[in-house]
């Protein structure tokens, strides 16, 4: 308990910490993936530990980080460290209303402090505005609509192909004209809707390292700098941004742990022998991924509680319209999860 205490006194002067001298990979991604396995081992005051050493290393912790360890905080009983942790929820964006909308901490919405936290929103709001770029975040949330009009209409990759692959290129020269003025948009940048939802420019980035694998154009590789700088100084997640390198059609990361055959198939998993594995692993390490078996524990902890937020992009994918040769291929390949 007394160094939960003692941790909690160093989270308040977190803010000072110079975000540039600060490699994530180190300091911030290892601390936040034993935070996470402890909590699925439920063991909730330990994984507030590791979360608190994570957060008093660097100046912006990323929100779900902040919201899972809310959460821990309210499940241990501690209201005035899930205030705190909310606090800087809201700083980052978040709305009261997605705060209020969590079951778990209406264990202590009667609680005299919290009513006076909700109360005091306003503040909070004021203050995430007046630090936050939201004239770039608009932008970017324009350039996500421009991307979703067409591809949204009933066929319509095929009616509006060519509209759709203008628009993406228009939108990805427009990204990187961002970065090199801003540099990466990260939390710090251009808040967030709340923990759940995905960055503005997600749809943008992944779309265009998606039609990477398809030939046209050449995905991550450009970008005039490397993207991976983004996961080091903490401006992007570094589970997100595995998921944009594995799109492109070679698994570097491992970033897609399961495979559902039809929506209702059992979950299975590649086999992969240990070379493979370990060269995996390496990847995984250099950009501050946990190795892949670490990985898969907290996919399938993720799928049984819904009370935390663990930022898996495309760690489950369902394959739909197989041959029976292919389906045959794959289960000749995989594995089933083994489930209790």
């Amino acid at each position: 308990m007394k160094k939960i205490y003692f941790a909690f006194l160093l989270l308040l002067c977190f803010n000072l910490i110079q975000a540039q001298q600060i490699d994530y990979r180190k300091s911030y991604y290892p601390a936040v993936n034993k935070a996470e396995l402890a909590i699925s081992d439920n063991k909730y005051n330990i994984a507030l530990n590791f979360y608190l050493e994570a957060f008093q290393n660097v100046p912006n912790p990323f929100a779900k980080d902040l919201f899972n360890a809310a959460v821990c905080s309210a499940l241990e009983q501690n209201v005035m460290m899930t205030i705190s942790f909310c606090e800087k929820l809201l700083l980052s964006g978040a709305e009261i209303t997605f705060i209020q909308s969590q079951k778990v901490f209406r264990r202590i919405e009667e609680d005299e402090r919290w009513k006076h936290f909700i109360a005091n929103y306003a503040n909070y709001r004021r203050r995430y505005l007046l630090n936050v770029n939201m004239p770039l975040r608009k932008e970017l949330e324009l350039l996500t609509a421009y991307d979703q009009h067409f591809r949204i209409q009933a066929n319509g990759y095929v009616i509006y192909k060519d509209t759709i692959n203008a628009i993406d290129v228009s939108n990805i020269d427009r990204f990187k004209h961002i970065i090199e003025k801003y540099g990466f948009p990260g939390e710090d940048l251009i808040g967030v809707k709340d923990p759940l939802s995905a960055p503005p420019f997600h749809s943008i980035l992944y779309h265009h390292c998606q039609k990477a694998a398809s030939g046209f154009g050449k995905g991550m590789a450009d970008f005039p700098g490397d993207l991976s700088d983004a996961v080091k100084y903490g401006k992007l997640d570094p589970h997100r941004f595995a998921s944009y390198v594995d799109i492109q059609g070679q698994p570097v990361y491992g970033n897609t742990a399961f495979y559902r055959i039809g929506r209702e198939g059992e979950l299975r998993y590649l086999k992969m022998s240990d070379n493979v594995l370990k060269k995996i692993n390496k990847r995984r390490s250099s950009i501050g991924l946990e190795p892949l078996g670490e990985y898969r524990k907290k996919i399938l902890f993720s799928i049984k509680d819904d009370r935390f937020i663990f930022n898996f992009n495309d760690s489950i994918i369902v394959l739909e319209g197989l041959d029976s040769r292919d389906i045959d291929n794959l289960i000749e390949n995989s594995s089933l999860v083994k489930t209790e």
